[in-house]
């Protein structure tokens, strides 16, 4: 059976994970934003109206379901954590001290925390996320990743959002 062998096989792994769920917003915010070389440096009249018409809390991003339904993206990051956790485990029984683990048992962090955690972290390992942020951001100064852009990327509903904003609260471990 595979295992890790290593901390940051494992971190690596973590954050191909993270990185399905850049990729898709991506792919949905690029359905609704308009092809202008001053995106995120203005605010057209056109923007307004599409503002207007969104539901409030969530990017419209978010709730596009055109091109991969939610459905279909909570099976394949199910598939993936599976596929994760199996290899956690294995690692556990090989004597493999896995850090990401160690500073999620160490601070008592959940999953959702972790996971923000890794979206913080990816720009700090590739530059390309914070171009990758800051389009979905729309807003080419922000390269790092704001509490709405974690909080947008790991929810899938707005019940979720609003219940996840606590873990960023004072006494929260984030």
């Amino acid at each position: 059976m595979e295992y890790y062998r290593s901390s940051l096989q494992h971190l690596l792994d973590e954050l191909s994970r993270i990185d399905l769920l850049v990729r898709v917003q991506v792919q949905r915010a690029r359905r609704i934003q308009q092809a202008d070389e001053f995106q995120g440096l203005y605010i057209s009249e056109q923007e307004i109206d599409g503002y207007l018409e969104r539901p409030a809390g969530l990017p419209g991003w978010v709730t596009d379901e055109d091109l991969i339904p939610v459905s279909r993206l909570r099976d394949a990051l199910s598939e993936e954590a599976a596929r994760i956790s199996s290899l956690k485990q294995a690692s556990a029984e090989k004597g493999v001290l896995l850090r990401l683990d160690e500073l999620a048992r160490l601070f008592g962090l959940d999953a959702f925390d972790l996971d923000a955690l890794l979206v913080c972290m990816a720009p700090e390992v590739d530059l390309r996320y914070e171009r990758l942020y800051a389009y979905l951001q729309d807003d080419v100064t922000k390269k790092r990743p704001s509490v709405d852009l974690v909080l947008n990327l790991l929810s899938f509903t707005f019940e979720e959002k609003l219940s996840r904003r606590s873990r960023f609260g004072p006494s929260a471990p984030l």
